[in-house]
């Protein structure tokens, strides 16, 4: 935890969470005033009288309209543990991807899990990745959930990731095929030249989708509520976990 954030910790300790609003207009322009090189896109109110949260592009501080001081860190409820400050940053985060989960392509897409569960991710996968691999343990083992794999090979990082893609995508049980794959196993030829033609096409969308969304490595998950999780890390864990405590 850093310094701020325990600062901001300790301030509400008696101030509790309530319902952020808009600034008034006055001091949405004092702080336009103090930082004239900043992007400012919204100034709310907290639950902290006279501490305003300021949001800059993918980025939120706090701030006092008539201090020329700026805190970096997050506002807890200490009644709830939750954290207020990181639920707005992984919608400012998702917005900067344009990510839509109806539109993610389906062509080169493996599901495995609960066809009903609440919870979903979409996770595109590089075989040849390794940072994939984990994250593919880490789905494995995950209950509850419904996950749907894009395979998205990296031809520039992982030159042979391409062909066992295709062989896994067309192989008779595409799902165990996968997991031999994310072991680092072998996974052998398969399916005719009309699969591996169509399957070819199917990686070819999901790339272009890839480019067109900022989506430049994996591994890259997109959860059905509405998160969007780039890389491996806490974030998916908590997921996993159905936990956003600090």
């Amino acid at each position: 935890m850093s310094i701020q954030t325990g600062v901001l910790l300790a301030m509400l300790l008696a101030a509790g969470a309530s319902q952020a609003a808009s600034a008034p207009q006055d001091v949405a322009a004092k702080f336009k005033a103090l930082l004239p090189g900043t992007d400012i896109t919204a100034v709310d109110t907290t639950a902290l009288d006279g501490l305003y949260e300021v949001t800059a592009g993918g980025n939120i501080f706090y701030m006092q309209p008539d201090k020329p001081l700026l805190v970096v860190g997050h506002l807890f409820d200490l009644k709830t543990t939750e954290d207020i400050t990181q639920p707005k940053l992984d919608k400012l985060q998702a917005a900067t991807y344009r990510v839509k989960w109806e539109e993610i392509p389906t062509a080169a897409r493996l599901s495995v899990g609960d066809a009903k569960a609440s919870k979903q991710v979409v996770a595109f996968l590089d075989v040849d990745c390794p940072y994939c691999h984990q994250a593919h343990r880490l789905l494995q083992a995950a209950k509850g959930i419904r996950v749907h794999y894009v395979m998205l090979p990296l031809d520039s990082l992982h030159p042979e990731a391409r062909e066992k893609t295709l062989n896994i995508l067309c192989a008779d049980a595409p799902i165990a095929a996968l997991d031999k794959g994310m072991a680092g196993l072998p996974v052998p030829r398969a399916g005719s030249d009309e699969c591996r033609a169509d399957k070819s096409t199917a990686l070819a969308e999901a790339a272009h989708y890839a480019t067109a969304h900022q989506i430049i490595g994996t591994p890259f998950f997109v959860m059905n509520d509405g998160l969007v999780v780039p890389g491996l890390g806490d974030k998916l864990t908590q997921w996993l976990q159905g936990s956003n405590k600090p």
